[in-house]
């Protein structure tokens, strides 16, 4: 069994601060983007275009409209899509170079594919849910109050001690799989809601129905391991740290044309590339 013991006594703040694996990711990675990217008010959420709020509806209707118990729950879901499609379009923004025809028609041809990958592994329970809400709200002595926030896309309840969460993984590649540290913020969230660990942990490759599954081995240690590093990064957030650390991710980071330094990395980079002197650098004015 994991046991769970947190110390919250280092991080004092007045005013709530929210943060999910994304907030702290990017600010693992670069506290600048990070600060960057909370107060970008033009990226767009790619979690709500069509194909994103399809495959949610897929979902959602199999688990929790029972269609897993149907006679026909291929025909059944399709059905329901289609009646429903005109909502989901209403409700999401454009996908890049794909038509809402394309669109429907891969979401049709997937829906076999993805009853046939339950059935077959038994990913199905009385109790299951998908997109379960995992935030968690600490407040100490009124003067720390953080919000972990993050969804699961299933959760399934098989009995009191044996619970599975996974995270779908929709690429067309075996090899690609969900970021395990993900997988390990799940479960900690996880773990502290419902005061125990699941009992396994994983992702779901729905394009790969006769081996869809990839589990991650759960312990003390990771879960520890995430929970440091999500009151470390809390704390230098409210201590207002935000270096910039130049490193690779600055090639494909989105605020690197407004960042002097990631823009200094980048050029000094392409320019060595180029040039081939280890002493070769420029300073931007």
């Amino acid at each position: 069994m994991i046991l769970l013991t947190l110390d919250l006594g280092r991080i004092q703040m007045s005013h709530a601060l929210s943060l999910d694996y994304i907030k702290i990711k990017d600010y693992t990675i670069c506290p600048s983007r990070y600060k960057y990217s909370v107060s970008d008010k033009s990226h767009v959420d790619d979690k709500n275009t069509f194909y994103h709020n399809s495959m949610s509806f897929i979902y959602k209707s199999f688990y929790s409209s029972l269609v897993w118990s149907k006679n026909k729950p291929i025909e059944y879901l399709i059905d329901l899509y289609k009646k429903d499609v005109a909502n989901i379009i209403g409700m999401s923004i454009p996908d890049d170079n794909k038509s809402i025809n394309d669109v429907i028609n891969t979401i049709i041809n997937k829906i076999p594919i993805i009853i046939n990958s339950i059935k077959y592994n038994k990913l199905v329970s009385i109790n299951s849910l998908v997109d379960y809400d995992l935030s968690i709200d600490y407040i100490l002595k009124n003067e720390f109050h953080i919000k972990f926030s993050g969804n699961v896309d299933f959760v399934h309840n098989f009995s009191d001690r044996d619970t599975w969460i996974f995270s779908a993984e929709s690429s067309k590649r075996r090899d690609k799989v969900v970021d395990p540290d993900l997988l390990i913020y799940q479960a900690f969230l996880y773990s502290v809601k419902h005061k125990k660990p699941p009992s396994r942990v994983g992702s779901i490759h729905y394009s790969f129905p006769n081996n869809p599954t990839t589990y991650i081995e759960l312990s003390t240690d990771n879960i520890l391991g995430i929970i440091d590093k999500s009151y470390s990064v809390a704390r230098d957030i409210h201590l207002g740290k935000f270096p910039t650390r130049p490193s690779g991710h600055c090639f494909s980071c989105r605020y690197k044309k407004i960042c002097d330094d990631g823009s200094r990395f980048v050029f000094n980079k392409k320019a060595h590339s180029i040039f081939g002197d280890d002493d070769f650098s420029v300073d931007l004015l």
